[in-house]
């Protein structure tokens, strides 16, 4: 019974997630309008725009694991929503005198995942290769890490967090 409940659940926030980004991916550029979509994408989505919305997203999104973090149970190594290989502190958590810190970007890294089909309709890329720093997980997820862990984009997304908590994090 627990099991099935919680499947639903999952399904249900799912939808919403869905459902609450549909106004936004809307108002794209791309957004067909009974054309063809692939024609559409062609012409009115440049490679400009796509990397601004792939931005916009991972900023949007950058602070979502606090969330799942708070609605989960226990530590990393506890979870009952973090995956095994979603569990590894070093991929994208800080450490400070010997200790990972800011751990809530697991759960950002794992809620995009788990809504990957969702994010893949939304910036047309695969971010299950983790080598590529600019995809939608490691821009989301690796805003705490130091400037020589994270590509251009991520500084953004990075000096963005720093600014919007009203604190210099450096």
């Amino acid at each position: 019974r627990g099991e099935d409940a919680e499947f639903r659940r999952g399904v249900q926030d799912k939808r919403l997630l869905a459902r609450l980004l549909r106004p936004w991916q809307r108002h794209q550029p791309w957004h067909g309008n009974g054309e063809n979509d692939e024609e559409v994408k062609c012409k009115k989505y440049n490679m400009k725009d796509r990397v601004r919305e792939h931005i916009y997203l991972a900023a949007l999104l950058h602070d979502i694991g606090k969330f799942y973090q708070r609605a989960d149970t226990g530590s990393v190594g506890t979870s009952k929503f973090l995956k095994e290989h979603c569990k590894t502190e070093a991929t994208f958590c800080p450490s400070y005198k010997g200790f990972y810190t800011h751990k809530h970007v697991l759960w950002t890294a794992q809620f995009i995942e788990d809504n990957s089909e969702v994010f893949r309709n939304l910036v047309g890329s695969d971010f299950a290769d983790l080598t590529d720093r600019n995809n939608l997980v490691n821009l989301s997820a690796g805003h705490h890490l130091a400037e020589g862990q994270i590509s251009d984009l991520g500084r953004l997304i990075k000096k963005a967090d720093c600014l919007s908590s009203g604190m210099d994090r450096g």
